[in-house]
């Protein structure tokens, strides 16, 4: 056991390193403790408490330990999170780094300025008991395995959405919220909302200050909007969104402050466009253009200044529906009309549709990617807006069901902070 967690330690190490190489060079040039041309020329490996080079040749282990703690600190706040709450595996004083207001500080001057990691694309059961996650992390290409939010009260089940380094929880029997930080395990239970019933829930998202420091809860219902403040701890109620729409509460995105839900009309189910609610100004508005009525399934999805929508054509022949072609829109920002930047080729459609089979899908914004989730597998199908290119991404490795979910799996867009507090 002691050499099973020696080697972890060492292993939670390489990425420390790997660092290191690349934050030396803006330190002090006074700081002498290893040369450029061994720095520059290592490749760096862990190997029973020493760093070898790939020829062989050992860099002493007691070098890294000489580095100044500010310097450790600065490499360390370099690090993905991933990797930083790995290497607080190493010892006492990283395992509380993540504590120390002047580290946390540190981390988010680096996000502020883009020096940190980018959001990853979460992967959560819909609901359960354990909700362990899976995050893939776009800059490595990889998929990480997070820690599960067994810290929350037992009868917490649905995740609703991730925002500012925050998760949004949902009680499903008494529609209490809850807001947590994964990584620091803070958490709040919310005040219960001032009307609750059927017509008064429909629709719920969240929208993070960009400071992290503040949030707020959007409660969308065709009877009132409640919004909850985080720094009055109240729920505030205006009216709610227009009647003759028809709200499909789980295919919502926020973009610059605006809640965007996918609704139909009433008259025309088959018509799919969008609602938007302003929260600075707690006003509801309908988004005139729709989709052509050939297109069915719509998810919308924030795309970092814009939202964008994703549909499917069906074709109907002899009683049976058959799904055609999946297709890419983007919503012009300034005369808000539909405009189509791509449509999955043949190929991948083919792959798409087998890994589907019956079931739905789910479609979330990442960075700029379009990350496209069938509900009941682990594969992902992503469409990189920048390029307008697809690509599927590798398997989920860690298995999301543990036996108490029907095997339904959901994905969330989620930047993490260490200094978001609930």
């Amino acid at each position: 056991m002691v050499e099973a967690g020696s080697q972890y330690r060492q292993e939670a190490l390489k990425p420390f390193m790997e660092c290191a190489l690349n934050v030396w060079k803006d330190t002090d040039p006074g700081i002498e403790l290893v040369t450029a041309s061994q720095m520059q020329k290592s490749t760096i490996k862990a190997s029973k408490g020493k760093y070898c080079k790939e020829g062989g040749e050992e860099l002493n282990g007691q070098l890294w330990s000489m580095l100044p703690e500010e310097l450790v600190d600065r490499v360390l706040a370099f690090l993905p999170i991933h990797s930083l709450f790995r290497a607080r595996t190493v010892c006492k004083r990283w395992s509380s780094i993540v504590f120390i207001p002047e580290f946390v500080d540190l981390r988010a001057k680096l996000s502020e300025v883009g020096c940190t990691e980018d959001s990853y694309y979460l992967m959560f059961p819909s609901y359960g008991e354990n909700l362990d996650c899976s995050a893939y992390y776009p800059s490595s290409g990889h998929w990480q395995s997070l820690p599960s939010l067994s810290f929350l009260p037992a009868q917490v089940k649905t995740i609703r959405q991730g925002a500012g380094g925050l998760l949004l929880v949902l009680d499903n029997r008494t529609w209490v919220f809850h807001v947590c930080n994964p990584f620091t395990k803070s958490w709040r239970e919310i005040p219960r909302l001032t009307h609750i019933g059927k017509e008064c829930q429909t629709a719920s998202a969240m929208v993070a200050a960009k400071d992290s420091k503040s949030y707020k809860i959007i409660a969308a219902g065709i009877a009132h909007t409640q919004v909850y403040d985080s720094m009055t701890n109240k729920w505030t109620v205006s009216s709610g969104f227009p009647g003759h729409l028809e709200i499909l509460m789980f295919r919502r995105a926020v973009c610059r402050g605006i809640l965007y839900i996918v609704a139909l009309q009433a008259q025309e189910l088959n018509r799919i466009g969008l609602v938007a609610y302003d929260v600075q100004t707690s006003h509801w508005m309908e988004i005139e253009d729709k989709l052509p009525p050939r297109f069915v399934n719509g998810h919308v999805v924030e795309c970092g200044d814009y939202v964008a929508m994703v549909a499917n054509v069906c074709t109907e022949e002899r009683g049976h529906t058959t799904t055609t072609s999946l297709h890419v829109f983007k919503l012009h920002p300034v005369t808000k009309l539909w405009i189509e930047i791509s449509r999955l080729p043949d190929q991948m459609f083919s792959e798409f549709m087998e890994e589907r089979r019956l079931c739905g899908y789910s479609c979330v914004g990442v960075d700029g990617n379009v990350y496209i989730t069938c509900s009941t597998g682990v594969r992902v199908l992503v469409f990189d807006t920048t390029i307008c290119q697809w690509h599927w991404i590798e398997n989920c490795p860690f298995p999301l069901n543990r036996g108490d979910t029907d095997g339904v799996h959901a994905g969330y867009s989620f930047k993490p902070s260490l200094n978001a507090c609930a």
